[in-house]
Protein backbone atom coordinates (compact mmCIF):
# COMPACT_ATOMS: atom_id res chain seq x y z
CA UNK A 1 0.00 0.00 0.00
CA UNK A 2 2.94 2.62 1.09
CA UNK A 3 4.39 1.56 -2.18
CA UNK A 4 1.27 2.15 -4.04
CA UNK A 5 1.28 5.74 -2.59
CA UNK A 6 4.76 6.45 -2.99
CA UNK A 7 3.74 5.68 -7.00
CA UNK A 8 0.94 7.51 -7.72
CA UNK A 9 2.36 10.46 -5.71
CA UNK A 10 5.30 10.92 -8.00
CA UNK A 11 2.48 10.35 -11.36
CA UNK A 12 1.23 13.38 -9.47
CA UNK A 13 4.11 15.50 -9.32
CA UNK A 14 5.26 14.47 -12.73
CA UNK A 15 1.89 15.91 -14.19
CA UNK A 16 2.29 18.93 -11.58
CA UNK A 17 5.36 20.14 -13.39
CA UNK A 18 4.11 19.36 -16.99
CA UNK A 19 1.06 21.71 -16.23
CA UNK A 20 3.68 24.17 -14.85
CA UNK A 21 6.25 24.00 -17.83
CA UNK A 22 3.17 24.25 -20.34
CA UNK A 23 0.75 26.78 -18.61
CA UNK A 24 3.87 29.27 -17.63
CA UNK A 25 5.48 31.73 -19.80
CA UNK A 26 9.36 31.25 -18.82
CA UNK A 27 11.85 33.36 -17.92
CA UNK A 28 14.68 31.27 -18.72
CA UNK A 29 15.56 29.23 -21.52
CA UNK A 30 13.51 25.87 -22.47
CA UNK A 31 16.86 23.38 -21.05
CA UNK A 32 16.82 25.76 -17.72
CA UNK A 33 13.42 25.89 -17.36
CA UNK A 34 13.16 22.16 -17.11
CA UNK A 35 16.22 21.29 -15.20
CA UNK A 36 14.45 23.60 -12.69
CA UNK A 37 11.45 21.62 -12.67
CA UNK A 38 13.11 18.39 -12.27
CA UNK A 39 14.89 19.44 -9.72
CA UNK A 40 11.49 20.73 -7.54
CA UNK A 41 10.16 17.00 -8.95
CA UNK A 42 12.91 15.36 -7.18
CA UNK A 43 13.21 17.21 -3.87
CA UNK A 44 8.91 16.45 -3.70
CA UNK A 45 9.98 12.66 -4.00
CA UNK A 46 12.35 12.75 -1.77
CA UNK A 47 10.09 14.35 0.91
CA UNK A 48 7.37 11.92 0.07
CA UNK A 49 9.64 9.16 0.88
CA UNK A 50 10.09 10.94 4.40
CA UNK A 51 6.31 11.70 5.30
CA UNK A 52 5.66 7.69 3.63
CA UNK A 53 8.27 5.35 4.81
CA UNK A 54 10.12 6.89 7.26
CA UNK A 55 7.47 8.55 9.74
CA UNK A 56 4.19 6.98 7.92
CA UNK A 57 2.39 7.40 11.29
CA UNK A 58 3.38 11.07 12.32
CA UNK A 59 0.75 13.21 10.91
CA UNK A 60 2.47 16.55 12.16
CA UNK A 61 5.16 15.18 10.09
CA UNK A 62 2.81 15.02 7.11
CA UNK A 63 1.39 18.16 7.64
CA UNK A 64 4.83 19.95 8.37
CA UNK A 65 6.01 18.04 5.06
CA UNK A 66 2.71 18.96 2.65
CA UNK A 67 3.03 22.29 3.44
CA UNK A 68 7.54 22.56 2.61
CA UNK A 69 5.93 20.85 -0.57
CA UNK A 70 3.38 23.27 -1.03
CA UNK A 71 5.71 26.48 -0.56
CA UNK A 72 8.24 24.39 -2.84
CA UNK A 73 5.99 23.90 -5.36
CA UNK A 74 4.97 27.69 -5.62
CA UNK A 75 8.31 29.26 -5.30
CA UNK A 76 9.52 26.98 -8.31
CA UNK A 77 6.29 28.71 -9.98
CA UNK A 78 7.57 32.42 -9.44
CA UNK A 79 10.75 31.84 -9.93
CA UNK A 80 10.98 30.53 -13.06
CA UNK A 81 8.35 32.63 -14.62
CA UNK A 82 8.90 35.63 -16.68
CA UNK A 83 6.69 38.07 -14.84
CA UNK A 84 6.78 37.28 -10.86
CA UNK A 85 2.69 38.49 -10.09
CA UNK A 86 -0.10 37.26 -8.92
CA UNK A 87 -1.09 36.27 -12.60
CA UNK A 88 1.57 33.55 -11.71
CA UNK A 89 0.99 32.43 -8.66
CA UNK A 90 -2.89 31.89 -9.70
CA UNK A 91 -1.32 29.61 -12.21
CA UNK A 92 0.87 27.71 -9.66
CA UNK A 93 -2.52 27.26 -7.13
CA UNK A 94 -4.65 25.71 -10.30
CA UNK A 95 -1.92 23.26 -10.69
CA UNK A 96 -2.12 21.81 -7.31
CA UNK A 97 -5.59 21.58 -7.62
CA UNK A 98 -5.56 19.86 -11.35
CA UNK A 99 -2.87 17.30 -9.68
CA UNK A 100 -4.85 16.76 -6.64
CA UNK A 101 -7.98 16.00 -8.62
CA UNK A 102 -5.86 12.90 -10.15
CA UNK A 103 -4.74 11.75 -7.53
CA UNK A 104 -8.19 11.67 -5.81
CA UNK A 105 -9.40 9.40 -8.97
CA UNK A 106 -6.54 7.15 -8.42
CA UNK A 107 -7.37 6.43 -4.85
CA UNK A 108 -10.94 5.93 -6.17
CA UNK A 109 -10.05 3.05 -8.66
CA UNK A 110 -7.82 1.39 -6.08
CA UNK A 111 -10.87 1.37 -3.37
CA UNK A 112 -13.05 0.15 -6.12
CA UNK A 113 -11.57 -2.41 -8.25
CA UNK A 114 -8.41 -3.55 -5.23
CA UNK A 115 -6.17 -3.78 -8.56
CA UNK A 116 -2.94 -1.38 -7.64
CA UNK A 117 -1.69 -1.46 -11.80
CA UNK A 118 -5.32 -1.18 -12.59
CA UNK A 119 -5.36 2.02 -10.66
CA UNK A 120 -1.95 3.70 -11.30
CA UNK A 121 -2.80 3.32 -15.28
CA UNK A 122 -6.11 5.17 -14.53
CA UNK A 123 -4.07 7.70 -12.79
CA UNK A 124 -1.83 8.68 -15.30
CA UNK A 125 -4.70 8.11 -18.08
CA UNK A 126 -6.74 10.38 -16.17
CA UNK A 127 -4.20 13.62 -15.36
CA UNK A 128 -3.27 12.79 -18.95
CA UNK A 129 -6.81 13.25 -20.55
CA UNK A 130 -7.44 16.03 -17.99
CA UNK A 131 -3.64 18.13 -19.34
CA UNK A 132 -4.45 17.48 -22.59
CA UNK A 133 -8.24 18.98 -22.32
CA UNK A 134 -6.93 21.73 -20.36
CA UNK A 135 -4.47 22.60 -22.69
CA UNK A 136 -6.51 22.90 -25.83
CA UNK A 137 -9.37 24.97 -23.76
CA UNK A 138 -7.41 27.28 -21.72
CA UNK A 139 -3.79 27.37 -22.17
CA UNK A 140 -4.22 30.10 -25.00
CA UNK A 141 -5.63 32.27 -21.90
CA UNK A 142 -3.20 31.58 -19.41
CA UNK A 143 -0.49 32.88 -21.70
CA UNK A 144 -2.58 35.45 -22.88
CA UNK A 145 -2.98 37.07 -19.00
CA UNK A 146 0.19 36.43 -17.90
CA UNK A 147 1.85 39.05 -21.06
CA UNK A 148 -0.51 41.75 -19.54
CA UNK A 149 0.67 43.87 -16.61
CA UNK A 150 -0.36 43.26 -13.45
CA UNK A 151 -4.28 43.25 -13.18
CA UNK A 152 -6.47 44.35 -10.36
CA UNK A 153 -8.29 41.78 -8.07
CA UNK A 154 -5.96 38.72 -8.99
CA UNK A 155 -5.20 38.49 -5.40
CA UNK A 156 -8.96 38.00 -4.42
CA UNK A 157 -9.04 35.45 -7.54
CA UNK A 158 -5.79 33.12 -6.01
CA UNK A 159 -8.21 32.30 -2.83
CA UNK A 160 -10.14 30.26 -5.52
CA UNK A 161 -7.99 27.70 -5.57
CA UNK A 162 -6.77 27.96 -2.17
CA UNK A 163 -10.24 27.26 -1.37
CA UNK A 164 -10.53 24.04 -3.56
CA UNK A 165 -7.05 22.56 -2.77
CA UNK A 166 -7.77 23.21 0.90
CA UNK A 167 -11.53 21.62 0.42
CA UNK A 168 -9.57 18.15 -1.23
CA UNK A 169 -7.01 17.96 1.37
CA UNK A 170 -9.79 17.89 4.53
CA UNK A 171 -11.94 15.51 2.11
CA UNK A 172 -9.81 12.67 0.97
CA UNK A 173 -5.96 13.29 2.52
CA UNK A 174 -5.98 14.28 5.75
CA UNK A 175 -6.82 13.76 8.91
CA UNK A 176 -8.95 10.86 7.35
CA UNK A 177 -8.29 9.68 3.65
CA UNK A 178 -11.23 8.61 1.04
CA UNK A 179 -10.01 4.59 2.06
CA UNK A 180 -11.36 5.36 5.81
CA UNK A 181 -14.74 7.32 4.87
CA UNK A 182 -15.56 5.82 1.42
CA UNK A 183 -18.85 7.17 1.55
CA UNK A 184 -17.15 10.73 1.11
CA UNK A 185 -16.65 9.53 -2.48
CA UNK A 186 -19.98 10.75 -4.22
CA UNK A 187 -19.39 14.10 -3.02
CA UNK A 188 -15.58 14.54 -3.73
CA UNK A 189 -16.38 13.69 -7.31
CA UNK A 190 -19.09 16.31 -7.72
CA UNK A 191 -16.86 19.22 -5.82
CA UNK A 192 -14.25 17.99 -8.24
CA UNK A 193 -16.44 18.75 -11.68
CA UNK A 194 -17.78 21.70 -9.94
CA UNK A 195 -14.32 23.27 -9.26
CA UNK A 196 -13.14 22.23 -13.50
CA UNK A 197 -16.49 24.02 -14.16
CA UNK A 198 -15.72 27.23 -11.81
CA UNK A 199 -12.28 27.47 -13.78
CA UNK A 200 -13.51 27.21 -17.28
CA UNK A 201 -16.32 29.99 -16.06
CA UNK A 202 -13.68 32.05 -14.55
CA UNK A 203 -10.94 31.74 -17.05
CA UNK A 204 -13.48 33.12 -19.67
CA UNK A 205 -14.66 35.95 -17.99
CA UNK A 206 -10.96 36.64 -17.61
CA UNK A 207 -10.99 36.53 -21.52
CA UNK A 208 -13.69 38.37 -22.66
CA UNK A 209 -12.62 41.37 -19.69
CA UNK A 210 -9.26 41.04 -21.67
CA UNK A 211 -10.90 41.22 -24.74
CA UNK A 212 -12.79 44.31 -23.72
CA UNK A 213 -9.83 46.12 -22.15
CA UNK A 214 -8.47 45.76 -25.69
CA UNK A 215 -11.07 47.14 -27.48
CA UNK A 216 -11.52 50.33 -25.03
CA UNK A 217 -7.76 50.81 -26.31
CA UNK A 218 -8.30 50.32 -29.85
CA UNK A 219 -11.20 53.07 -29.36
CA UNK A 220 -9.15 55.22 -27.80
CA UNK A 221 -6.46 54.88 -30.82
CA UNK A 222 -9.26 55.00 -33.23
CA UNK A 223 -10.36 58.38 -31.61
CA UNK A 224 -6.55 59.94 -31.87
CA UNK A 225 -6.18 58.57 -35.04
CA UNK A 226 -9.40 60.77 -35.96
CA UNK A 227 -8.01 63.80 -34.41
CA UNK A 228 -5.12 63.63 -36.03
CA UNK A 229 -6.57 63.29 -39.34
CA UNK A 230 -8.37 66.39 -38.53
CA UNK A 231 -5.89 68.35 -37.90
CA UNK A 232 -3.51 67.19 -40.37
CA UNK A 233 -5.80 68.75 -42.59
CA UNK A 234 -6.56 72.03 -41.01
CA UNK A 235 -2.86 72.25 -41.31
CA UNK A 236 -3.37 71.55 -45.13
CA UNK A 237 -5.54 74.10 -45.32
CA UNK A 238 -4.08 76.96 -43.21
CA UNK A 239 -0.78 76.12 -45.35
CA UNK A 240 -2.44 76.36 -48.39
CA UNK A 241 -3.81 79.83 -47.46
CA UNK A 242 -1.04 81.35 -46.42
CA UNK A 243 1.20 80.11 -49.55
CA UNK A 244 -1.67 81.73 -51.61
CA UNK A 245 -0.89 85.07 -49.74
CA UNK A 246 2.63 84.29 -49.70
CA UNK A 247 3.18 83.91 -53.76
CA UNK A 248 0.73 86.94 -54.21
CA UNK A 249 3.28 89.25 -52.29
CA UNK A 250 6.36 87.46 -53.86
CA UNK A 251 6.19 90.46 -56.63
CA UNK A 252 6.74 92.80 -53.33
CA UNK A 253 9.39 91.49 -51.77
CA UNK A 254 11.41 90.92 -55.61
CA UNK A 255 10.66 94.85 -55.61
CA UNK A 256 11.49 95.68 -52.25
CA UNK A 257 14.97 92.97 -53.13
CA UNK A 258 15.98 95.40 -56.12
CA UNK A 259 15.76 98.22 -54.26
CA UNK A 260 17.92 97.58 -51.54
CA UNK A 261 20.17 95.67 -54.44
CA UNK A 262 20.49 99.37 -55.61
CA UNK A 263 21.54 100.58 -52.18
CA UNK A 264 23.39 97.81 -51.54
CA UNK A 265 22.42 96.78 -48.31
CA UNK A 266 23.01 93.40 -48.25
CA UNK A 267 22.26 92.50 -44.54
CA UNK A 268 18.72 93.97 -45.35
CA UNK A 269 18.33 91.57 -48.05
CA UNK A 270 19.62 88.57 -46.09
CA UNK A 271 16.81 90.03 -43.57
CA UNK A 272 13.68 89.86 -46.70
CA UNK A 273 14.90 86.49 -47.59
CA UNK A 274 14.97 85.31 -44.32
CA UNK A 275 11.67 86.44 -43.58
CA UNK A 276 10.57 84.56 -46.73
CA UNK A 277 11.89 81.15 -45.65
CA UNK A 278 10.88 81.98 -42.14
CA UNK A 279 6.89 81.98 -43.71
CA UNK A 280 7.26 79.12 -46.30
CA UNK A 281 8.89 76.82 -43.19
CA UNK A 282 6.11 77.74 -40.81
CA UNK A 283 3.85 76.39 -43.40
CA UNK A 284 5.18 73.45 -43.98
CA UNK A 285 3.21 69.76 -43.47
CA UNK A 286 5.55 68.34 -40.10
CA UNK A 287 6.02 64.20 -41.43
CA UNK A 288 7.27 62.58 -38.92
CA UNK A 289 7.08 59.49 -40.34
CA UNK A 290 6.18 57.64 -43.96
CA UNK A 291 3.46 55.16 -42.27
CA UNK A 292 0.03 57.42 -42.23
CA UNK A 293 -1.15 55.75 -39.03
CA UNK A 294 1.95 55.58 -36.94
CA UNK A 295 2.63 59.65 -38.81
CA UNK A 296 -1.14 60.51 -37.77
CA UNK A 297 -0.41 59.38 -33.80
CA UNK A 298 2.51 60.95 -33.48
CA UNK A 299 1.16 64.41 -35.14
CA UNK A 300 -1.53 64.29 -32.39
CA UNK A 301 0.73 63.67 -29.45
CA UNK A 302 2.98 66.09 -30.49
CA UNK A 303 0.26 68.82 -30.58
CA UNK A 304 -0.61 67.63 -27.35
CA UNK A 305 2.60 68.31 -26.24
CA UNK A 306 2.72 71.39 -27.50
CA UNK A 307 -0.42 72.14 -25.72
CA UNK A 308 1.69 71.63 -22.37
CA UNK A 309 4.33 73.36 -23.86
CA UNK A 310 6.90 70.55 -23.77
CA UNK A 311 9.63 70.28 -25.89
CA UNK A 312 9.76 66.93 -27.80
CA UNK A 313 12.86 66.54 -30.73
CA UNK A 314 11.84 62.67 -32.47
CA UNK A 315 13.96 60.93 -34.41
CA UNK A 316 11.36 58.20 -36.07
CA UNK A 317 12.21 55.57 -38.94
CA UNK A 318 8.91 53.76 -39.66
CA UNK A 319 8.61 52.92 -43.20
CA UNK A 320 5.20 52.66 -45.03
CA UNK A 321 5.08 49.20 -45.18
CA UNK A 322 6.04 47.61 -41.85
CA UNK A 323 6.38 43.82 -40.69
CA UNK A 324 3.98 43.77 -37.93
CA UNK A 325 0.55 45.50 -37.05
CA UNK A 326 0.27 49.05 -37.92
CA UNK A 327 -2.83 49.35 -34.58
CA UNK A 328 -0.49 47.46 -32.64
CA UNK A 329 2.68 49.17 -33.25
CA UNK A 330 0.73 52.68 -32.82
CA UNK A 331 -1.23 51.79 -29.71
CA UNK A 332 2.52 51.11 -27.81
CA UNK A 333 3.75 54.20 -29.71
CA UNK A 334 0.52 56.00 -28.15
CA UNK A 335 0.83 54.64 -24.64
CA UNK A 336 5.00 55.66 -24.54
CA UNK A 337 4.37 59.01 -25.57
CA UNK A 338 1.40 59.95 -23.15
CA UNK A 339 2.99 58.36 -20.40
CA UNK A 340 5.73 60.86 -21.42
CA UNK A 341 3.72 63.44 -21.14
CA UNK A 342 2.12 62.77 -18.44
CA UNK A 343 5.12 62.76 -16.88
CA UNK A 344 6.79 65.84 -17.78
CA UNK A 345 3.78 67.96 -18.13
CA UNK A 346 3.62 68.87 -14.39
CA UNK A 347 7.79 70.12 -14.62
CA UNK A 348 8.76 73.72 -14.15
CA UNK A 349 9.73 75.34 -17.42
CA UNK A 350 12.41 77.40 -16.81
CA UNK A 351 13.02 80.97 -18.30
CA UNK A 352 15.93 81.06 -20.72
CA UNK A 353 18.04 83.84 -21.93
CA UNK A 354 20.98 85.10 -23.21
CA UNK A 355 22.36 88.29 -21.54
CA UNK A 356 25.01 90.04 -23.54
CA UNK A 357 27.26 93.19 -22.61
CA UNK A 358 29.13 94.90 -25.50
CA UNK A 359 32.80 95.88 -24.35
CA UNK A 360 35.44 97.90 -26.37
CA UNK A 361 33.64 99.06 -29.46
CA UNK A 362 35.63 100.05 -32.50
CA UNK A 363 34.29 100.94 -35.81
CA UNK A 364 37.58 100.21 -37.84
CA UNK A 365 40.35 96.99 -37.59
CA UNK A 366 39.42 93.36 -37.94
CA UNK A 367 38.04 93.08 -34.19
CA UNK A 368 34.86 95.44 -34.01
CA UNK A 369 33.88 94.64 -30.27
CA UNK A 370 34.64 92.41 -27.50
CA UNK A 371 31.23 90.94 -25.59
CA UNK A 372 30.62 88.47 -22.48
CA UNK A 373 27.29 86.45 -22.20
CA UNK A 374 25.63 85.12 -19.73
CA UNK A 375 23.19 82.23 -20.90
CA UNK A 376 19.79 81.47 -18.62
CA UNK A 377 21.64 83.79 -15.55
CA UNK A 378 23.66 80.34 -15.05
CA UNK A 379 26.54 80.39 -17.33
CA UNK A 380 29.05 82.86 -18.31
CA UNK A 381 31.12 83.05 -21.44
CA UNK A 382 34.28 85.92 -21.77
CA UNK A 383 36.25 86.33 -24.58
CA UNK A 384 33.19 86.54 -27.31
CA UNK A 385 34.73 88.82 -30.59
CA UNK A 386 32.69 90.52 -33.22
CA UNK A 387 35.12 89.82 -35.86
CA UNK A 388 34.92 91.88 -39.37
CA UNK A 389 35.01 90.00 -42.56
CA UNK A 390 34.16 90.83 -46.44
CA UNK A 391 30.66 89.34 -45.88
CA UNK A 392 30.08 91.71 -42.46
CA UNK A 393 30.65 90.95 -38.88
CA UNK A 394 30.61 87.58 -37.15
CA UNK A 395 30.89 86.15 -34.04
CA UNK A 396 34.46 84.34 -32.81
CA UNK A 397 34.05 82.39 -30.16
CA UNK A 398 36.90 82.14 -27.36
CA UNK A 399 39.38 79.74 -28.11
CA UNK A 400 43.35 78.66 -28.19
CA UNK A 401 45.58 78.02 -30.81
CA UNK A 402 46.25 73.85 -30.67
CA UNK A 403 49.05 71.99 -33.36
CA UNK A 404 45.73 71.46 -35.49
CA UNK A 405 45.05 75.06 -35.74
CA UNK A 406 42.74 77.35 -33.93
CA UNK A 407 40.07 75.24 -31.70
CA UNK A 408 36.87 77.02 -30.00
CA UNK A 409 37.05 76.59 -25.86
CA UNK A 410 33.14 76.68 -25.95
CA UNK A 411 30.45 77.00 -28.59
CA UNK A 412 27.14 76.22 -29.51
CA UNK A 413 26.03 72.71 -30.51
CA UNK A 414 22.97 73.35 -32.70
CA UNK A 415 22.59 75.04 -35.67
CA UNK A 416 19.13 76.69 -34.34
CA UNK A 417 20.88 77.64 -31.20
CA UNK A 418 24.27 78.80 -33.12
CA UNK A 419 21.97 81.09 -35.38
CA UNK A 420 20.33 82.89 -32.35
CA UNK A 421 23.07 83.21 -30.66
CA UNK A 422 24.91 84.96 -33.44
CA UNK A 423 22.06 87.06 -33.98
CA UNK A 424 21.67 88.00 -30.33
CA UNK A 425 25.08 88.96 -30.40
CA UNK A 426 25.23 90.95 -33.59
CA UNK A 427 22.05 92.51 -32.55
CA UNK A 428 23.96 94.15 -29.35
CA UNK A 429 27.15 94.94 -31.20
CA UNK A 430 24.90 97.19 -33.79
CA UNK A 431 22.53 98.64 -31.05
CA UNK A 432 25.45 99.59 -29.06
CA UNK A 433 27.10 100.99 -32.31
CA UNK A 434 24.17 102.94 -32.92
CA UNK A 435 24.00 104.95 -29.84
CA UNK A 436 27.93 105.35 -29.78
CA UNK A 437 27.10 107.55 -32.59
CA UNK A 438 23.70 108.71 -31.36
CA UNK A 439 24.89 109.92 -27.50
CA UNK A 440 29.11 110.20 -28.75
CA UNK A 441 29.08 113.00 -25.43
CA UNK A 442 26.88 110.90 -23.07
CA UNK A 443 27.02 108.12 -20.45
CA UNK A 444 24.87 105.64 -22.06
CA UNK A 445 22.35 103.76 -19.18
CA UNK A 446 22.43 100.11 -19.46
CA UNK A 447 19.33 98.53 -22.26
CA UNK A 448 17.60 95.86 -22.34
CA UNK A 449 15.48 94.39 -25.37
CA UNK A 450 14.19 90.82 -25.47
CA UNK A 451 11.98 89.09 -28.64
CA UNK A 452 11.08 85.67 -28.57
CA UNK A 453 13.64 82.67 -27.73
CA UNK A 454 13.16 78.95 -27.32
CA UNK A 455 16.62 77.21 -27.24
CA UNK A 456 17.07 73.71 -28.07
CA UNK A 457 20.33 73.12 -27.09
CA UNK A 458 23.04 75.22 -24.98
CA UNK A 459 26.52 74.40 -23.35
CA UNK A 460 26.18 73.62 -19.60
CA UNK A 461 23.10 73.07 -17.38
CA UNK A 462 20.27 74.64 -19.46
CA UNK A 463 17.93 72.31 -17.83
CA UNK A 464 17.65 74.28 -13.78
CA UNK A 465 15.38 76.43 -12.69
CA UNK A 466 15.38 79.96 -13.23
CA UNK A 467 17.98 82.23 -11.59
CA UNK A 468 18.75 85.29 -11.58
CA UNK A 469 22.69 86.14 -13.23
CA UNK A 470 25.55 85.15 -10.60
CA UNK A 471 26.61 87.75 -7.62
CA UNK A 472 28.62 89.93 -7.98
CA UNK A 473 29.82 92.75 -10.69
CA UNK A 474 30.83 91.30 -14.36
CA UNK A 475 33.76 93.67 -15.30
CA UNK A 476 34.98 94.59 -18.87
CA UNK A 477 37.54 92.82 -20.66
CA UNK A 478 38.82 95.40 -21.80
CA UNK A 479 37.20 98.83 -20.56
CA UNK A 480 34.04 99.52 -19.09
CA UNK A 481 30.39 97.99 -20.02
CA UNK A 482 28.91 99.82 -23.28
CA UNK A 483 25.21 97.86 -23.02
CA UNK A 484 23.57 94.95 -23.01
CA UNK A 485 20.88 92.96 -24.52
CA UNK A 486 19.20 90.53 -23.42
CA UNK A 487 17.27 87.71 -26.21
CA UNK A 488 14.53 85.38 -24.29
Amino acid sequence: MIYFTNIYYMISHIFLFLFIYIFIVPRYSKVTTGFLCFFSFFTLCITDCIKLNLFPESKICYFVITVLQIILTQYTVIFISLKRNSQVLFIGLSASNYVIAGSIFASILQIYTKNDIFALTGSFAIHLIILVLLSSKIRKICLNFQQKKNLKNWWELCLIPVFFYISFSFIAFFPYTLYDNPSNIPGTIFFIVTMFISYIVALHYLESELKRNAIHWENMFLESYIIGLENQQLQVERAEKNLKILHHDMRHYFNIIDSLLDQEKYSEIRRVIQHINDVTNENKVIKYCNNLIVNTILTNMMDKARSFDIEVHLDVIVPKIIPVDDYELTLVIANLFENAINCVKHFNKPKRYIDVKIHSISTSGSTLAKASVTLGGCFAVRGIKVMNSEKGPFVSMPGYKSQSGFKDICFPCTPEFHKHFQQTVLNAYRQELTQLHEHRNYERPRQRESSSFEERAAPGPAEMQEEGPPAGPEEAEDGPSLGSMTMQ
